[in-house]
């Protein structure tokens, strides 16, 4: 059940990402590249629910779980749809369990 809540989850997660910090500062990079008197933008755009929701599953793939949980904790204080409010809250639920807890039935459990 636990591996059903999270991909569903992840699918909507996946289904409404926003541009990351990376992908923004890579888009300035570019716009610096073309125009060499632009200007740099003083200051990173805070990211909104979605984007930090985003980069929470990004981190947690990537094996920065402490980061990850951070963002969830972030997407989940600016969230205001309240079906995404729950998705998040599940997920962040989900990766705040000891992994050793998780449901043994669920593909790549390491306790298997």
């Amino acid at each position: 059940m636990r591996a059903l809540i999270a991909a569903e989850v992840v699918v909507a997660l996946a289904a409404s990402a926003s541009p990351t910090a990376e992908h923004l500062s890579g888009t300035v990079a570019m716009e610096l590249e073309r125009d060499p008197n632009a200007k740099a933008p003083s200051a990173a755009p805070a990211l909104d629910s979605d984007a930090l929701g985003s980069r929470a599953l990004t981190r947690e793939l990537q094996g920065d779980h402490a980061g990850a949980l951070d963002d969830l904790r972030a997407a989940i204080a600016k969230e205001t749809d309240p079906e995404r409010l729950l998705g998040l809250r599940n997920l962040l639920l989900l990766l705040e369990n000891p992994r050793d807890q998780r449901d043994p039935d669920v593909r790549g459990d390491p306790t298997r």
